[in-house]
């Protein structure tokens, strides 16, 4: 990969796709799409029937594991069972999409331990980076997009504004709502397919590169070990 596409902003298209929404029902012909556009995608999932849907080349499509808080089930017990069945479909889940931020320090370590490596959810801080480093070599990424909004989409406060897909200093990520879309004959879903055409148009430029999540946080993790540590000794 050359240089200049390297250097170019990275952009996550995160896509929820909660298992109550049958493929059939827009999750397929969004698929078509990314794939004839060439936009690799990270699908948020619950089960195995809808990895097996996700039939596309491996360098459009990361399967991760989509949790969602439930009152039954600690969060820790939810994602655990979660990556145990994609696990035995045969999945190597890298990335979580979660619905609201995990406890710090109680679950990094046996999430490293179980191969992830990144999670998207929302930040309690409002402040919060986009991106930002957890114990155990995880990665927390704080969308600053989503699809849709409560407002109409594109404007700056709230959805994806009218520059998200622009050259910016660090990643960027969206999500996309599958069950708040709804079917593919709604405004909600013309707005989605005005944000493909946006972000298929600036990839074509050079000005931003789209990514799967597991990839980010791999070249996130290389970057990271690549810094020079600070000696704690003296120069004498």
């Amino acid at each position: 990969m050359s240089t200049s596409i390297r250097s170019a902003t990275p952009v996550c298209l995160v896509i929820c796709w909660p298992r109550s929404v049958a493929s059939s029902a827009g999750p397929a012909q969004l698929l078509r799409r990314l794939v004839e556009d060439h936009l690799p995608a990270t699908w948020g999932i619950e089960t195995a029937e809808q990895a097996e849907a996700l039939a596309a080349p491996q360098r459009f499509v990361e399967a991760a594991l989509l949790a969602r808080k439930t009152k039954a089930s600690p969060p820790g017990e939810v994602i655990a069972d979660g990556l145990q069945r994609l696990a035995a479909a045969g999945l190597d889940v890298a990335t979580l999409c979660l619905d609201a931020e995990l406890p710090r320090g109680q679950i990094e370590r046996q999430l490293a331990q179980q191969g992830v490596r990144g999670m998207v959810t929302e930040s309690a801080a409002s402040d919060s980076a986009s991106v930002r480093q957890l114990p155990f070599g995880i990665w927390q990424l704080t969308p600053q997009g989503h699809l849709p909004s409560r407002r109409r989409w594109f404007r700056q406060v709230g959805g994806i504004s009218t520059d998200f897909f622009s050259a910016a200093a660090g990643p960027k990520i969206a999500t996309i709502n599958l069950a708040a879309v709804g079917l593919t004959s709604s405004n909600s879903w013309r707005e989605l397919e005005k944000a493909i055409d946006q972000a298929a148009t600036a990839s074509d430029r050079g000005q931003i590169r789209i990514a799967t999540v597991a990839d980010l946080t791999a070249e996130l993790t290389l970057q990271s070990a690549a810094k020079p540590q600070r000696s704690i000794l003296r120069a004498a």
